[in-house]
Order: C-alpha cells, then sequence, then structure tokens
C-alpha cells in the first residue's frame, strides 16, 4: 500500500502547488507542477495501483510491443494494446516510437536494450546503462513524441534500480499506467541478470493533471486501496521471446474502473 500512497502524494502535490496552464497542446488545460518525483519499493509489493482498475492486459501488450521494436498499430492490437490508435495515420503506421529506437537505434541497427543487459553482465557498476527513445532526427516521423523517453539501469549488490526520465506525465491516467509499465520491465531486466528488482524512480518534468480530470483527482484520497497484487514472470527464452501469459498477475483487488478520458 505504501506505493500507492506515494502516487496519490503526488496527486496532492500537483493539485495544492500546480499551476495552471490553459494553452497547452491539447485544448483541454491543465494544473502543472515541473520537476516532481516519485520513487516506489518493488520490495515493498509490486505497484500495480488498486484506487481504480488498471487495464494491465494492454500495458502487458504495450511492453511487448515496444521489445519487439514494432511501429504499427495493429502489431500492438495483435499484442492486447488497444489505445495507440488515436495517434497511428490511416495504414496504422505510427513512425519510429519508443521500441524502434530501443532496439533499432535511428535505424542504425544499434540496439540499445540488449547492449544495455549485455554491459550490464560484465560491468554491473557501469554508470552508462542507459536507453533513450529521445531522437531529434527521428522526431517528425513519430506519430507521437516519447514521453518516458530514457531509462538508467543502477545495480547495487543483487538489486536492481531502475531511473525514468519523463518530460511530461499525465498524472491521472497515464502515469499509473506507466508505472506498471516500468515495474513489469523492471522484471524483464531482472530475469536477463538474474538479480532482484527494488527501487523504481520516476523524474517527472512537467506532471499535470487535465481539467477534465480534477474532479476526480480531488477525491481520490478517499477511495479505498488494498494490498498489492502478486506479479511474477515465468519465461527463460530471452527478451525476444516473451509472451503475453508468461506474466502471472494473481490477487489482484482493485476498485471499479473510472471513466477518465485520454485528451489527444
Amino acid at each position: 500500500m505504501e506505493n500507492e500512497k506515494q502516487y496519490f502524494n503526488l496527486v496532492n502535490k500537483v493539485l495544492t502547488e500546480g499551476v495552471n496552464r490553459n494553452k497547452e497542446r491539447t485544448g483541454v488545460g491543465t494544473k502543472s507542477i515541473f520537476g516532481a518525483n516519485l520513487e516506489l519499493n518493488l520490495k515493498a509489493g509490486f505497484p500495480l495501483l488498486t484506487h481504480r482498475k488498471i487495464f494491465y492486459k494492454g500495458v502487458i501488450g504495450e511492453l511487448l510491443a515496444f521489445l519487439r521494436g514494432h511501429t504499427n498499430v495493429n502489431d500492438f492490437k495483435s499484442l492486447g494494446c488497444n489505445y495507440w490508435d488515436a495517434w497511428a495515420e490511416d495504414d496504422g503506421n505510427l513512425g519510429p516510437i519508443y521500441g524502434y529506437q530501443w532496439r533499432n537505434y535511428s535505424g542504425f541497427k544499434i540496439d540499445q536494450l540488449r547492449n544495455v543487459i549485455e554491459e550490464a553482465k560484465i560491468n554491473p557498476q557501469s554508470r552508462r546503462l542507459y536507453v533513450t527513445a529521445w531522437n531529434p532526427i527521428d522526431a517528425n516521423k513519430m506519430a507521437l513524441l516519447p514521453c518516458f523517453h530514457g531509462f538508467q539501469l543502477l545495480i547495487h549488490g543483487n538489486h536492481l534500480n531502475l531511473l525514468v526520465n519523463m518530460r511530461s506525465s499525465d498524472v491521472m491516467v497515464g502515469l499509473p499506467s506507466d508505472i506498471l509499465f516500468h515495474a513489469l520491465l523492471m522484471l524483464v531486466l531482472s530475469n536477463e541478470l538474474d538479480i532482484t528488482p527494488h527501487k523504481l524512480i520516476f523524474n517527472l518534468g512537467d506532471a499535470h493533471i487535465y481539467n477534465n480530470h480534477l474532479q476526480f483527482a480531488r477525491t481520490v484520497h478517499e477511495l479505498e486501496i488494498f494490498n498489492p497484487p502478486t506479479v511474477k514472470l515465468n519465461y527463460q527464452a530471452g527478451i525476444d521471446n516473451i509472451y503475453n501469459n508468461d506474466f502471472i498477475i494473481s490477487s489482484y483487488k482493485h476498485n471499479a474502473a473510472q471513466k477518465l478520458k485520454v485528451n489527444v
């Protein structure tokens, strides 16, 4: 429950300290803070939030699509992720987004993800274990610029810590899924490196609550929260051969889903 309380603290910080930004890209308007942090402890429980139902199957599908370097929305859908449609072209093309940059940076056959895993195996104390999706060369080809644009591994003893850098964070809709996404990614990386996931830390640039989510945000702390579920990864075949049913989620107790609009 401690991880969920940390999330609630961030929501409250945006509500109490945020400034109104009514000329932002979507036109909806936000309450926003700049330079926020969120630190979660996977040893205290897996951060699949419970105050509302999180559709985790879509997040798993998105992670798998990124791991495979997919760039077409139809491939995302085949893996169970159905929320990229709003940004896709008529033929489903998304351009060289996240996973493409992870696995084939700028088309140069630079597999950042594989390189980081291999480097971590031989030099676990390296300060260069970083993967970036931010690429100005390809920016105008991307359907959506990356919100979580880079992550860094820090290995201490037998524990993996992951630092995620985000330029923009939709605190009510996007962030709970982003938390789950990176916690699942930590399971994948930990499995590859035979270590234990520990701290998941987010550096948030513009952390905002959209105006049409404010009503829910003001009452979110009143919702009951539950013990976190158990989440395990059951595979041995490497990052290119993970499938949806390799993620085993049990005892996920939650409140009802909330109809919060995704602002495009």
